[in-house]
């Protein structure tokens, strides 16, 4: 059997690392033990994208990186986690044209399997709120400070506070922040950042400049998506889905005594308002296509393995009272595995 490379694609994150922060670090370490388990060769590799780029131009480039990591006889599976799910069923939709590229058909036809990961196969209702003036303010803060809390830890604590008034007052439906608070806000959020990162400064004008994605997330948007894309005839496509618990009262009243626990689980109160059943980003409804691998209960960045476990190397990005555990974590990408895996036979 010959070596299956397997593409790892992020979602509107986009990136690869920041430092010991890594978007599929605990995925490819998995992988990597299921996969000798299963005595399939593989090489794993870890995709950048256009964080927030839109649909054609995220799988231009992930075509452009394919076809520089991987020999033309390779055969590929794509595995794409939130927007990557979409990037990947894109490329393998029969008759797609790319700006700039030529020849997408002989790349795609050696594509063998799609899984997708808490993605919005039908769009999810945040796109049209972050589509706004307001949401790419609030998307870039969302993003900046879930990055730097998944490195650090936590926010600093005065940030921390500042943040806790604006999801306050967005999750109890009052006015919304002036533009003016949530600008100061990401600038100290910047200002908060140390000598040697330039590559967290480089993703947040990344951010700034092409914000092209939010509107095709919308659902309306995305069922153009899905009349326009067909499924490729010998690929086999499946999914893994993530719902968490809805927010109550009395999950919060066990939370512990933190501000950061409290202020988190606040903007997952809003989010949910928005999303509904779903893991706090996308509806539970939208998740699926293809064979559905696991139903997991947990956030949208629990099933990449960023959930609150003090051997994880990190702090889980938003209290959502999931329970999410290691556990969990490794029965939903066994299942993964075995799915590629028999793709390759």
């Amino acid at each position: 059997m010959k070596t299956q490379h397997i593409y790892l694609i992020p979602g509107f994150f986009g990136f690869v690392n920041f430092g010991r922060l890594i978007y599929y670090g605990h995925v490819r370490d998995y992988l990597e033990d299921a996969f000798a388990r299963e005595r399939v060769r593989v090489e794993i590799h870890r995709v950048r994208l256009g964080p927030t780029s839109s649909l054609r131009v995220r799988a231009a480039e992930l075509l452009r990186f394919i076809r520089e990591t991987a020999p033309a006889d390779a055969p590929l599976h794509l595995v794409g986690h939130s927007t990557g799910g979409l990037d990947a069923r894109l490329l393998t939709s029969p008759g797609l044209t790319l700006d700039g590229e030529e020849d997408i058909e002989r790349d795609a036809l050696r594509v063998k399997s799609v899984v997708s990961i808490a993605s919005p196969h039908r769009g999810t209702p945040l796109a049209a709120f972050f589509a706004s003036l307001m949401g790419q303010q609030v998307l870039r803060l969302l993003s900046l400070g879930t990055i730097i809390v998944l490195r650090r830890g936590r926010l600093p604590l005065g940030l921390l506070a500042r943040s806790g008034g604006i999801a306050a007052r967005l999750a109890f439906r009052r006015a919304s922040p002036p533009l003016e608070m949530l600008e100061h806000l990401e600038s100290e959020l910047l200002g908060s950042l140390g000598e040697g990162e330039d590559q967290l400064r480089a993703f947040v004008r990344d951010v700034h400049g092409d914000q092209a994605l939010m509107s095709q997330l919308t659902p309306a948007a995305m069922d153009l998506f899905e009349s326009a894309t067909s499924d490729r005839p010998g690929v086999r496509y499946a999914c893994v889905t993530a719902c968490a618990k809805p927010p109550k009262l009395t999950t919060r009243l066990r939370l512990e005594r933190s501000i950061w626990a409290h202020t988190t689980y606040t903007l997952y109160s809003w989010l949910h308002g928005r999303v509904g059943d779903g893991d706090g980003i996308v509806p539970i409804a939208s998740q699926r296509h293809g064979t559905v691998l696991c139903e997991a209960r947990g956030d949208h960045l629990d099933v990449i393995g960023h959930f609150d476990d003090p051997d994880h190397r990190h702090t889980d990005w938003i209290n959502t009272g999931s329970g999410f555990d290691r556990r969990q974590f490794e029965a939903l990408w066994a299942q993964v595995a075995r799915f590629i895996a028999a793709s390759a036979r």
